[in-house]
């Protein structure tokens, strides 16, 4: 089996861990406390990662023109670190509170709408390129809007019952599961501002600063640093506002680790090492294998269950995933970005 096989399979199977893990370590602590160890755990293994990717020779140089442009970050560049620090932070933030209000399989399908939502970003805020979509583009959207609004409707049946035999207004309607549904989807738009925010800064690290380690994995690494580590002011601030009563457990804290260490570090290294390895990029559609299993690990341990309504809306949003990714294979420049919170080449 080639290498690239292998570091993409890590990489599916670790990220479909991470709505079970979330489950298991918010029992006793809070939401953002709970991103806030994990992000910091993943900077802080990416910054001991940076050395062992950078060139042996000119590890040295290289090592110092990243400090050194950490220094003369310009205005704009400020800016785009605080961006995908607050993006990073609030997609995850927001799917933690949506596993906890809705269906929690329907909030992990619900989020993976981020790579269609990325696809519109890029035409319409980084490209600046409207044309550029065509009817291809909003055909999949609506059919992924479709899927979510089935996914939506999945906690109503006793609502639908009332709508068909009225008895008493709004009974049976439950609030909370639409709330988390909007919420995840929240969590999808900016889970595609953080990836869009962190291919940038990835393609500036490599051109910029170490041209010379560009097609190594030395700018995703220091990328996944920089991005985790911007989270940080962020969450610190949301739990100054929002203060959490936590209490740690070996539970929550095993959960936090294989988290920020092996999910978001390790599992989005070996994303990017298999797609820089590749002899193909149809490799990058074992990527939606990553959510069906993440569904599977929900329902064999009992935490959701896979109703008709999810099932089908699951189908469409997988579908119209599969499809803009399909077609972005035809082209050089692809619309659609297909890693969760990972690094564009």
């Amino acid at each position: 089996m080639h290498p690239s096989a292998l570091y993409m399979g890590f990489s599916v199977f670790s990220w479909s861990l991470y709505p079970l893990l979330i489950v298991f370590g918010t029992e006793k602590i809070g939401a953002i406390t709970f991103v806030l160890v994990c992000q910091a755990l993943a900077g802080v293994s990416a910054l001991f990662m940076i050395p062992a990717t950078l060139s042996g020779a000119s590890r040295g140089p290289q090592i110092a023109r990243l400090r050194g442009a950490l220094g003369q970050l310009s205005l704009e560049g400020w800016g785009v670190v605080m961006g995908v620090g607050l993006s990073s932070a609030l997609c995850h933030v927001c799917f933690v509170y949506a596993l906890g209000l809705t269906s929690k399989i329907g909030a992990s399908i619900i989020y993976e709408t981020w790579p269609i939502l990325a696809m519109f970003m890029t035409a319409s805020i980084i490209n600046k390129e409207w044309d550029s979509l065509r009817l291809f583009h909003y055909v999949t959207a609506f059919i992924a809007l479709i899927g979510i609004g089935m996914i939506t409707i999945s906690d109503q049946a006793k609502f639908l019952e009332y709508i068909l035999y009225p008895k008493d207004s709004f009974a049976g309607f439950d609030m909370m599961s639409v709330l988390g549904c909007i919420i995840a989807f929240i969590g999808a738009i900016m889970m595609a501002m953080s990836t869009l925010l962190r291919a940038r800064i990835s393609l500036y690290i490599g051109r910029k600063i170490i041209p010379d380690s560009a097609h190594s994995m030395a700018p995703h690494i220091v990328s996944e640093a920089v991005s985790r580590l911007a989270t940080i002011p962020v969450l610190l601030f949301f739990f100054g506002v929002f203060p959490e009563e936590n209490s740690f457990d070996a539970m929550n804290i095993t959960a936090m680790v294989i988290m920020g260490v092996v999910l978001f570090n390790m599992g989005t290294a070996a994303h990017s090492k298999a797609l820089i390895f590749a002899r193909s990029p149809t490799i990058n559609l074992w990527w939606f294998m990553m959510p069906v299993l993440a569904v599977l690990w929900l329902e064999m341990a009992g935490f959701s269950n896979i109703t008709p309504l999810i099932a089908g809306g699951m189908m469409l949003i997988l579908g119209a995933n599969i499809l803009l990714a399909l077609d972005g294979l035809k082209k050089p420049a692809n619309l659609a970005p297909q890693r969760r919170d990972t690094d564009e080449e």
